[in-house]
């Protein structure tokens, strides 16, 4: 019933105010000028009338000229000084400004015209008042049409109608900077405080949650308008009103509302990294900084997602000399850029071009810019990608490792960081048992360094999947549901551990610091998040609802296409199960067996030979002897 009353009065308002301003929004630029330039003569005549009156109670016959001298001057005036260029709907206070110029120039014409034709001309309280009145009437005529041109716009404007959630401040301010824009129409608030029930905000009234269901079909979205909420309340919140099949949004957080980086009215889609994501815990100040502080530190594949995030929060750890590799120009010249819009003095940022294969490449880095730190990032990480170019995935993520280890170990690099993936735990793709490959190079030259009590430390983090990160399965399915889908899931129980990319990199830096030589850091990944479960989850956040069996008439199918080559249904990060904490409450660690290092060697000599000469048969041979729990599929 709200919903047709308001419907029935908007029509009418909008059937009154076409009939009396469509016809002036239609005219043409001349004919519009024109009319206004009659309304303002029409105002300027008045306002002198009204002065004479108000002081002398009419105007006598001494002063009649005045009336018919600013008919022509007002005309030549406010046309050539552009009173009529502007957009009429858009009002700004310097016309109040120029409003007043403009008649001032006016009374300034009247007077010369009455010292050249010595005419009378009135006293100094007639022209201040004329200058008033004439000002003032002109802004206000100005804020009507204004105001009435923009209202017969909003009315025949299709409008949103949104539900905002959270009847406080924030929701307040959010109502009336949507009434202000016209897009929009707010038909309720929701709130779960029952003090506030019964209660309106400018006229919209406050109803609980269990109120969505009866005005549901007029609402086109649902507005989180509640800032401050925690990470666990927004997940309770969005759990709840994301059944009801409308696209939620939210607005921004109240840093970025304080330090101006957005406004009430920016509204955001929730993203699903929100939800994934779990309550931020503080870096410990010992672990996160003072190992980076005043160092050379190199990362190897700066491009790709964890090196950028790496290179991002070390930049704010003020190392002296900052040293970013990377194969990629397009990836390495994003990075750069946005390092040097900082604008940092205390750090030498160092960008090059290269592949960390090259030895002696890799030896030039550390030796030129006398590094101490290495964040080893680069990797071929795509399953399918490795899968389908096995020889060229195992001869880029094992020998950059190799390349980079022999390079530090010659130039006395003071500690050597490798990015691992839970991938490599019980391999059953190319890729995983390449990176597991890799950490036995680097536990390795570990045993190698302590058995010859080196100051060399080699140390792995080993982490699962992070959201946001290029080729992961969120980006994937938010586009194909722009596209109108379907969302293909490779099988229906496939679980997968997410993190995201600022927070895993958090670890990384702090797993460093208690790094010893030999380690293999594990980062708790949360809990364990069902993809099927994930998709339809993205679906319901736009809006739109799951085409199954069930709804026929459902916006998005989700479509099972089989695991991909090598995909497994869960991930692990530990080969063996025991594993032990460290200070900090998120990261534990583990120490794995390795090879021999003559026999390692020997074999990866083998590898390198197989590789070149691009005999894959043997490649993989050789590779199933090192990783023999590698499950080929």
């Amino acid at each position: 019933m709200f919903l047709k009353t308001s419907s029935y009065n908007n029509l009418s308002q909008k059937r009154i105010l076409n009939s009396i301003f469509l016809p002036f929004l239609n005219l043409n630029k001349k004919w519009r000028r024109i009319l206004l330039l009659f309304i303002d003569v029409v105002i300027v005549y008045l306002s002198i009338r009204t002065s004479f009156w108000i002081v002398l109670f009419d105007i006598t016959n001494k002063y009649t000229w005045i009336l018919s001298s600013s008919i022509f001057l007002s005309v030549f005036i406010f046309t050539f000084t552009n009173q009529y260029t502007g957009i009429s709907r858009y009002y700004r206070i310097q016309d109040v400004i120029l409003f007043s110029l403009r008649n001032l120039l006016l009374i300034s014409c009247l007077y010369f015209l009455s010292l050249i034709f010595r005419l009378d001309f009135p006293n100094i309280r007639i022209s201040i008042l004329l200058l008033i009145l004439s000002t003032i009437f002109l802004t206000f005529s100005r804020i009507i049409i204004s105001g009435l041109i923009n209202y017969t716009k909003s009315l025949n404007r299709k409008k949103i109608n949104v539900l905002i959630y959270g009847a406080g401040e924030a929701g307040a301010q959010l109502s009336a900077s949507l009434n202000i824009n016209g897009n929009y129409k707010v038909v309720a608030f929701i709130d779960d405080d029952n003090n506030l029930l019964g209660r309106s905000i400018n006229g919209v009234k406050i109803i609980n949650l269990d109120g969505i269901g009866k005005l549901q079909k007029g609402v086109d979205q649902i507005l989180l308008a509640i800032p401050s909420l925690s990470v666990a309340e927004r997940k309770q919140i969005i759990k709840k009103i994301q059944n009801y099949g409308k696209k939620v949004l939210q607005i921004p957080s109240i840093e970025e509302i304080k330090n101006g980086r957005a406004k009430i009215d920016t509204l955001r889609p929730i993203s699903i990294e929100s939800l994934l994501s779990r309550k931020s815990i503080k870096p410990i100040n010992s672990l996160f900084g003072p190992g980076i502080k005043g160092k050379s530190v190199c990362i190897i594949g700066a491009g790709g997602s964890i090196g950028k995030e790496l290179a991002r929060q070390i930049t704010f750890l003020k190392p002296k000399k900052l040293i970013l590799v990377d194969i990629s120009e397009a990836n390495l010249y994003e990075i750069n850029q946005e390092l040097l819009e900082l604008n940092l003095e205390y750090i030498e940022l160092i960008s090059l071009l290269g592949n960390a294969i090259d030895k002696n490449f890799v030896k030039e880095i550390f030796l030129k810019y006398k590094t101490d730190i290495v964040f080893h990032a680069a990797a071929y990480k795509h399953v399918p990608m490795v899968e389908d170019n096995p020889i060229e995935g195992i001869k880029n993520n094992v020998f950059s490792t190799l390349s980079i280890c022999l390079a530090a170990e010659e130039v006395l690099v003071k500690k050597i960081i490798f990015i691992s993936t839970d991938k490599a735990v019980r391999p059953t793709n190319v890729m995983g048992a390449s990176k597991r490959l890799a950490e036995l190079i680097i536990q390795n030259f570990a045993n190698e360094n302590k058995t010859n009590n080196s100051n060399l430390i080699f140390s792995m983090v080993r982490f699962g999947n992070v959201l946001g990160s290029s080729g992961s399965v969120v980006p994937k399915f938010r586009e194909q549901i722009e596209k109108g889908g379907p969302i293909t899931l490779t099988h229906p129980d496939v679980v997968r551990y997410f993190m995201t990319i600022p927070e895993a990199v958090q670890l990384v830096i702090q797993a460093s610091e208690m790094a010893l030589g030999g380690e293999v850091f594990l980062l708790d990944m949360g809990k364990p998040v069902k993809i099927a479960n994930l998709a339809e989850q993205m679906i319901k956040l736009s809006g739109l609802s799951v085409k199954s069996s069930n709804n026929r008439n459902g916006d998005i199918e989700i479509i099972n296409i089989g695991l991909r080559p090598g995909e497994k249904l869960y991930e692990e990060l530990t080969i063996s199960p025991e594993s032990q904490k460290t200070k900090h409450e998120l990261i534990f660690k583990t120490y794995e067996s390795s090879f021999n290092s003559k026999e390692l060697n020997d074999k990866l000599d083998d590898l390198k030979l197989c590789i070149n000469q691009r005999n894959i048969k043997k490649v993989f041979s050789i590779l199933s002897l090192l990783v023999p729990e590698w499950k080929k599929s």
